[in-house]
């Protein structure tokens, strides 16, 4: 579990027997570790099933809903994908995927629209607030007119009559969270060495990352704090070798194991969802170049 230290033995259970003794057929190996070459359509249609099961699984923060833009482009190329591999050979389980998907994209094209508003506002607030900070060469714009450009930014989409009631809706959040902010966010702009945000200030965070570099030896934890977070508050908490040894030395294997192959499951949702979002014209055409690599029927 990433602890640094040497933990008492706790050898994964044999193929043939359990911890309790207790025999264990040698489960047999999945489709996953097949060579491409020998997938079959049932294995690809499949693969298709758990991508858009992935897909749908992506989850946003409300009120903004932006993480509906990537679950869209996602849907988008995947119906590319569902044709081109119907147009070499027809398959009812891809067909009905393309059609739910299809019928999906045009159901909520004018909701993308609306999101895509939201985006661009923010985009604009963003760059508003990226304004140069103050320094000893360049006193920068100053707080009032960083305050003047973005009240005046959001008056003038206050006054737009083409807005729709959601777009209204997610105006006045807007407008309501930097009212509230306002007497806090602009003394960055007058005061030199003084950050933009508190991010800083979250010394708990910051001492879970520096504790991780030591046990690593890697400069960037960021990659390994999502994959990993949930389990390394633990390192946290003890300090002494001796006292982590004898806690570890008390877990019963089988519970172990249990915990691991929840921390295997997540890593494995993980690595998916990142090849969804970051590298899926690659995940896509290998699922195209197998299916067409199947007689057509």
């Amino acid at each position: 579990m990433g602890t640094g230290v040497a933990a008492p033995p706790l050898p994964p259970p044999q193929r043939g027997s359990s911890p309790g003794g207790k025999t264990i057929q040698p489960k047999e190996e999945t489709k996953s570790s097949q060579d491409a070459s020998t997938a079959t359509a049932d294995d690809l249609a499949t693969i298709c099933a758990e991508v858009l099961r992935q897909t749908l699984s992506i989850k946003g923060r409300e009120p903004f809903g932006f993480a509906f833009l990537t679950i869209y482009a996602i849907l988008q190329d995947f119906e590319t994908l569902l044709t081109n591999c119907l147009s070499h050979r027809h398959d009812q389980r891809l067909a009905i995927m393309q059609r739910a998907v299809h019928s999906a994209l045009h159901s909520f094209a004018d909701k993308r629209k609306i999101i895509q508003q939201r985006n661009q506002w923010l985009q604009e607030i963003r760059r508003i607030l990226d304004a140069p900070l103050p320094t000893a060469e360049n006193p920068g714009p100053g707080s009032a007119s960083v305050a003047q450009q973005l009240n005046d930014y959001l008056d003038g989409l206050a006054t737009s009559e083409d807005l729709s009631e959601p777009s209204q809706a997610f105006l006045q959040h807007i407008q309501g969270v930097t009212e509230r902010y306002t007497p806090g966010l602009f003394h960055c702009y007058d005061i030199e060495g003084l950050p933009r945000t508190n991010n800083d200030l979250e010394s708990d965070f910051r001492s879970l990352k520096r504790r991780e570099r030591r046990v690593t030896g890697f400069a960037q934890t960021r990659q390994r704090l999502m994959r990993h977070g949930a389990w390394l508050p633990l390192q946290v908490c003890i300090l002494a070798e001796s006292e982590l040894r004898g806690r570890l030395a008390a877990v019963p294997p089988k519970a172990y194991w249990e915990e691991r192959g929840r921390l295997d499951r997540r890593l494995k949702q993980r690595r998916r969802r990142y090849q969804l979002r970051h590298g899926r014209d690659k995940l896509f055409s290998q699922i195209e170049q197998q299916w067409r690599s199947l007689s057509p029927e």
